[in-house]
């Protein structure tokens, strides 16, 4: 006769060992969080806008020619 402790088997059951080990730590540790945390309430930031290498302004300006053999970058400013 057992009082007041959870019999310990590992292979009866469904689970086993799995079913023995949450049944001891569920009264401890309680459900799991499911749902929205803190860090998902937060708003996505906007991705930075890309600049050119060549000459510091936003790629959205530039025309890119991939019609050739090689790839060709049109600024849309003058360079020196």
């Amino acid at each position: 006769m057992m009082h007041g402790k959870i019999p310990f088997s590992f292979g009866t059951g469904p689970g086993g060992f799995t079913a023995w080990l949450n049944g001891r730590l569920f009264p401890i540790l309680g459900p799991p969080p499911v749902g929205l945390s803190g860090s998902d309430l937060l708003r996505a930031q906007p991705a930075p806008v890309r600049v050119c290498p060549v000459c510091s302004q936003p790629m959205d300006q530039h025309d890119i020619d991939r019609s050739g053999e090689r790839t060709q970058l049109h600024c849309p400013v003058d360079l020196p």
